[in-house]
């Protein structure tokens, strides 16, 4: 009897134990969300939470000290809040403040809204602002003709344009542990550290979105019907694809998503845009993104030199032809036969074979007027050489002789068909023979990649191959030289790791475009169309960066602008407005062999 109560007692305890344990859990997962969200109701769909005012100004007053834009006279946040007259002075400015769009129609002129105003005198407040009272609820008047209603719990004013979801209204904490639920591992962090932040709760989220998406489609076809009637019209069947993709992406977004919170934020360091997209387990979306490693080292493998554009991602974090693939089965049936580069076997073979991507764009050595602007182009694939060259191949072979969506391709392919730095390369070309009605589309593929079509070189590596999109065989030394060795190639560049610390870490996916390299690339043209226009401050400045890593079902993106990147853009749109006013209102590169273009 003894020995059953103590088995009773100590598997009492244990429960009492891990019990304890989950609330202390819960509970601090809870207090990691902005404070105001406890006021929010369970049936929350939206809400947006800021920041309190005294938290906002520190972080307003240290980016205008940092983009340099004292001197302007910019106002912070408490400044334009006082702006709106006396009766703000009775606002509590050490407290969050939050919206929160809740249940109910949405097309009757009162939007199912509630505001959470944290004040300090309520009774001020209401004085200073109501008309009256009506069923216990002040009737407040900001002076731009609707008629609101507000009343107080506890440090907050409540307030809303619907008289009977203000009156209803009870404060819970239910909205809070509905997101804890719901939201991605990094949400409540992104929702509490962002100045501004938006949480989105995706059920019933169709209902609003499936009519927008009939409004885009009809004004679509109009515009394409409008454009074909004047002759500019593009490929009718490509057209209604792409519409159709665009539909249905959206719709398995709609279907598959749980929660999205982005928050933004400025401060010492420049802007930043956070988000956190969870999605429901076992879905499309669910299954797509896999986690992955951290995308950043695979840069090392491309030269370090000026570059526009540099994108590496860990091809094993995202299933990107599993999605394709759903995408194209939810198609109409008249659409589905429709091919495309994208959904060749030869290219998803590639992309399932690829453990990693790194593509940078260099600047075209015949300068910005040169053409054949991806002349610089370069992409590292890591994996298996001998099977990505492979896929290479085939997809070059298969797609010469065949049309899609109206467009005639020819291509070729040689194996070993050059030697460059010892190395026996390929070389690939493709060149796309468009319909009149497509013409534009033409021209847009000759700018980027020259009269010829797309020409390059595959050239085989340890542990993976090297894609150009020219034949410029100095580029591809160069990129031969940064294979194997200590020197960390692009992702040892200075301003890339300026960059960095400001992006979460194991990134699946990193993206970084130099508007300093831009500016150097489209200097000298732009001193002749605008004299006296100066770009040389935004040289050596840390490039715009965005990053995207995979956090259990769900995936964080953060995007960063730097603050000294910001302050440059000031300083150089000054001296354009100045230098306009003032006026009343490409060479070649280092190629060696051959032409650095084709």
């Amino acid at each position: 009897m003894l020995m059953r109560m103590n088995k009773t007692t100590m598997a009492l305890s244990a429960v009492a134990v891990m019990t304890t344990a989950t609330n202390v859990l819960a509970d601090g997962m809870l207090k990691e969300w902005p404070a105001v969200l406890a006021k929010m109701p369970a049936d929350t769909r939206l809400a947006v939470m800021g920041k309190s005012f005294a938290e906002q100004d520190h972080d307003w007053g240290q980016f205008v000290a940092a983009v340099e834009l004292g001197a302007m006279g910019v106002p912070n946040p408490s400044d334009m809040l006082a702006g709106m007259g006396p009766a703000m002075q009775h606002i509590d400015h050490n407290a969050p403040i939050g919206m929160a769009m809740v249940s109910g129609p949405l097309d009757e002129g009162k939007p199912p809204m509630l505001m959470f105003v944290p004040v300090s005198n309520y009774q001020g407040l209401a004085d200073a602002l109501s008309t009256g009272v009506e069923d216990g609820l002040h009737m407040i008047d900001f002076g731009n003709g609707e008629q609101w209603y507000g009343k107080q719990s506890g440090k907050y004013a409540v307030l809303g344009l619907d008289q009977e979801i203000v009156s209803g209204y009870t404060g819970n904490k239910n909205a809070m542990a509905k997101f804890s639920r719901i939201a991605g591992p990094s949400a409540a962090q992104i929702a509490r550290d962002s100045d501004w932040a938006l949480i989105v709760d995706f059920e019933g989220l169709d209902e609003v979105v499936n009519p927008l998406l009939d409004q885009a489609e009809v004004a679509f076809n109009e515009q394409l019907e409008m454009a074909q009637a004047m002759g500019m019209g593009g490929n009718l069947e490509q057209a209604e694809m792409m519409m159709a993709l665009y539909r249905e992406a959206v719709e398995i977004v709609m279907e598959d998503g749980q929660c999205l919170v982005v928050g933004a934020s400025a401060g010492a360091k420049g802007f930043r845009i956070d988000s956190n997209m969870s999605w429901r387990l076992d879905t499309t979306l669910g299954n797509m993104f896999k986690g992955g490693n951290d995308a950043r080292d695979l840069l090392s493998r491309c030269n370090n030199s000026p570059y526009l554009l540099a994108i590496s991602m860990d091809m094993k974090g995202f299933d990107i032809g599993g999605f394709m693939d759903t995408i194209m089965a939810r198609l109409p049936e008249e659409l589905q036969n429709i091919q495309s580069l994208q959904s060749s076997p030869a290219v998803k073979a590639m992309m399932e074979q690829a453990d990693g991507s790194a593509m940078v764009i260099y600047p075209s050595p015949a300068g910005v007027l040169g053409g054949a602007a991806l002349s610089g182009l370069a992409t590292v694939y890591t994996g298996d050489a001998a099977k990505l060259r492979g896929s290479m191949k085939s997809m070059f072979t298969d797609m010469n002789g065949t049309e899609q969506n109206g467009v005639s391709f020819t291509s070729e392919y040689g194996e070993n068909a050059a030697e460059i730095e010892g190395v026996s390369v390929d070389t690939y070309s493709m060149q796309m023979k468009f319909p009149p009605e497509m013409a534009q589309a033409g021209q847009a593929m000759g700018m980027m990649y020259g009269p010829g079509g797309m020409r390059g070189y595959i050239v085989p590596t340890e542990g993976g191959i090297i894609m150009t999109a020219s034949r410029n065989k100095v580029l591809v030394r160069k990129m031969l030289a940064a294979q194997g060795n200590d020197n960390n190639g692009l992702a040892g560049d200075a301003g890339i790791n300026a960059v960095n610390e400001m992006l979460p870490g194991n990134a699946a996916f990193r993206a970084y475009f130099s508007l300093g390299t831009l500016a150097q690339w489209v200097g000298p043209m732009a001193a002749m169309v605008m004299p006296g226009l100066d770009l040389s401050a935004m040289n050596d400045l840390p490039p715009i960066a965005m990053a995207a890593s995979v956090e259990a079902n769900s995936v964080r993106k953060t995007l960063v602008v730097p603050a000294p990147l910001i302050r440059a853009g000031i300083n150089v749109a000054m001296q354009a407005q100045a230098a306009q006013m003032g006026m009343g209102g490409g060479g070649g590169g280092d190629e060696e062999e051959e032409p650095p273009l084709f």
